[in-house]
């Protein structure tokens, strides 16, 4: 099963949580989101130089899952065209959750959830 993190800056904040939990998941990623984290990692007010946003990328290469970029007319479903990578990845992934730090943003859906309630529903 997969659970798609739309969220790079979650990643490193929960990563203990992620050694548990690794067993059951996957992170899904495609080219786009990449280029997407590496652009706003690098914004000055994460405070992270280009050292540690390459490892945060090396991060998701090696644990997670490539998928490539498939086209999806997801209508208006979504509200921020640049959310849409996220949520197309999550269902090419056929992920069983996508965790994201911004519901409002996709369709209210079951799958879609914070990362509060993700920890909340999965048994670590």
């Amino acid at each position: 099963m997969y659970w798609f993190w739309a969220c790079c800056l979650l990643l490193v904040f929960v990563r203990k949580v992620l050694g548990f939990v690794f067993g059951k998941a996957d992170i899904c990623y495609n080219a786009s989101i990449l280029t997407e984290y590496r652009e706003v990692l690098m914004r000055s007010k994460f405070g992270f130089n280009e050292k540690r946003v390459e490892e945060i990328v090396f991060f998701i290469e090696d644990c997670g899952i490539f998928l490539p970029e498939i086209f999806l007319n997801c209508g208006k479903q979504i509200k921020d065209p640049f959310d849409r990578k996220f949520y197309v990845c999550a269902i090419d992934g056929k992920a069983e959750f996508f965790i994201t730090g911004n519901k409002k943003c996709f369709p209210k859906r079951k799958w879609i959830v914070l990362p509060k309630e993700f920890l909340e529903n999965v048994s670590l």
